[in-house]
């Protein structure tokens, strides 16, 4: 008999099993990178914050930090800062109270008036929340300026209600995790 080169159905499952294997690795990994990618992008934005609001008492200054949805951008003393391509201004789906108040329904990925955040030389700045979430609305993050006599930042991870990651509720030390 004439033999024929080809693969034999056990040497194309093997190949299929690993082909498997090798593909779904970097899964997992990729969606635990989206929410590094997202938390990043609020301690960029919580140090944007506070360094306005020092800069503000500084200079005796009001300081603007202003929000575009439009280009998921946002920019403060002539400087412009995008937000990388994974992440955006919002809230994942079923997302529909804001952090400080539970009660309180949100609607928008910003919460100041008019997108902007007007940092004080007395330190303090209006309430509101800016919402971080993942291209895929997976990771929902949000940066909050709570209402109180003294402006400080919260850090909160969305996982089925709000929880609170900001380590330190000093004033001063308000954006380490």
């Amino acid at each position: 008999m004439k033999k024929t080169q080809g693969f034999t159905l056990l040497e194309l499952l093997v190949c299929l099993a690993i082909l498997v294997i090798i593909v779904s690795l970097p899964s997992p990994s990729f969606t635990f990178l989206q929410g590094n990618a997202v938390r990043a992008e609020l301690d960029t934005l919580c140090i944007t914050c506070r360094y306005l609001q020092r800069s503000a008492q500084a200079r005796n200054k009001e300081q603007i930090l202003t929000f575009d949805e439009t280009n998921q951008s946002y920019t403060f003393q002539e400087t412009t800062y995008h937000l990388p391509s994974t992440v955006r201004f919002g809230a994942g789906a079923g997302i529909t109270s804001s952090p400080s108040n539970t009660h309180t329904p949100h609607n928008k990925p910003i919460t100041f008036t008019h997108n902007k955040i007007i940092f004080y030389p007395t330190g303090i700045t209006k309430s509101g929340t800016i919402y971080l979430q993942d291209i895929h609305g997976q990771y929902t993050y949000a940066l909050s300026f709570p209402v109180s006599q003294v402006s400080y930042l919260r850090k909160y991870r969305y996982d089925g209600k709000w929880i609170d990651i900001t380590q330190s509720k000093k004033p001063h030390n308000t954006c380490s995790s």
